[in-house]
């Protein structure tokens, strides 16, 4: 079913090549349509009355609808065996078809030739990325401990100092009050 909506992106495309897989699996689905959409025709009466045809309204609709998807999907075929896109227009003439008929049977140029680098590769040869979406490479850091300087804990709890005039909180080492500007005295010396 993918070679078949492929044959349909590339609707008028016959630039490129094709692969066997790409035009046998095309056809397996057309020709599968075809038949479902005759015996639609011939259930519901889709049949002119008027005019001889061979195909209901929906199977010629759907013809006329496959036409350049069929022939270009043809051409690019012809494309990888290196071979000009007109040999399609010889397949309908006597003995002629089966040399067409062996060139789509026959297998594609594995390198490049005349009409570009084989189906579903890149230009180097390599299968197309899946995704184009890079992520960073993140190298991860190796362990390092971090070593922490050893310092002394004081053997007394340190003392909270409170101004004796205002009574606020006093800054450790300061000499006078921030709030009143009286000077600190130290308890412990004398």
């Amino acid at each position: 079913m993918r070679c078949y909506i492929k044959a349909f992106k590339n609707y008028c495309k016959s630039e490129g090549r094709a692969t066997r897989k790409e035009l046998w699996l095309f056809f397996l689905f057309h020709y599968l349509i075809i038949f479902v959409l005759s015996f639609l025709d011939g259930l519901f009466g889709f049949y002119s009355t008027t005019i001889p045809l061979d195909y209901g309204y929906m199977t010629l609709a759907y013809l006329l609808i496959s036409i350049c998807p069929a022939a270009c999907v043809q051409i690019r075929r012809l494309h990888d065996v290196n071979k000009s896109g007109t040999w399609w227009l010889l397949f309908n003439v006597p003995l002629v078809s089966f040399y067409v008929l062996y060139l789509y049977l026959k297998r594609g140029d594995d390198g490049f030739n005349s009409y570009g680098p084989p189906p579903g590769r890149n230009f180097y040869g390599e299968s197309e990325p899946v995704s184009s979406v890079y992520e960073p490479v993140v190298a991860p850091v190796p362990f390092q401990p971090q070593v922490i300087e050893h310092q002394e804990l004081p053997s007394t709890p340190p003392q909270i100092k409170f101004c004796r005039k205002c009574g606020n909180k006093l800054i450790e080492g300061s000499e006078f009050c921030s709030n009143c500007g009286t000077k600190v005295i130290d308890a412990n010396v004398r």
